[in-house]
């Protein structure tokens, strides 16, 4: 599962391979995507320091889901979701926003301005991301993001849906 929602990641992206008439052009492409691939784990890696430094989650836990909530300015202002330990069980978390605004705005507006593996400047104009899921296994070090562009609601966790989510959001790292 986290390969094929870092597949659509990149293809969201235009990271997918777009078709290229020259001959030196396929490699260069394939060259920038797969710097566009190491900066993104850059930036992922970033923000799973800033979840361990913090200190915040109090069980022994595995994997975590974090949802980042990004306000109309870009702003880092929620963040929600659960840990996981190596048995199952969980534990519902949140992470001081103050703790990872540096490291998820700076990845956030990073990914606004990658188009077809470059970086453009100016930043094209639009919202970018609302939401991100953010998964990490601290045992093997893995991670996976997905991003949410339009649905605040997306992910949004009621009594109505709370085991659905805790399920739903678990990582298979």
């Amino acid at each position: 599962m986290a390969r094929s929602i870092f597949a659509a990641f990149l293809s969201v992206f235009g990271l997918g391979g777009p078709a290229v008439p020259t001959a030196a052009a396929p490699k260069a492409a394939a060259a920038d995507r797969q710097a566009a691939a190491d900066k993104s784990m850059e930036y992922m890696g970033e923000i799973a320091r800033a979840i361990i430094e913090a200190d915040d989650i109090e069980s022994d836990w595995d994997e975590l889901s974090l949802l980042l909530g990004f306000d109309d300015d870009g702003e880092l202002n929620e963040t929600y979701g659960y840990a996981y330990d190596a048995s199952g069980d969980f534990e519902a978390i949140s992470i001081r926003p103050r703790l990872l605004r540096e490291p998820a705005e700076v990845y956030r507006q990073w990914l606004m301005r990658l188009r077809d593996g470059k970086i453009v400047e100016p930043a094209p104009i639009h919202n970018g991301i609302i939401k991100m899921l953010f998964q990490f296994n601290r045992r093997n070090n893995r991670v996976n993001a997905d991003f949410e562009y339009d649905d605040p609601d997306r992910w949004k966790v009621t009594p109505n849906n709370l085991d659905a989510m805790i399920e739903e959001l678990r990582p298979k790292l």
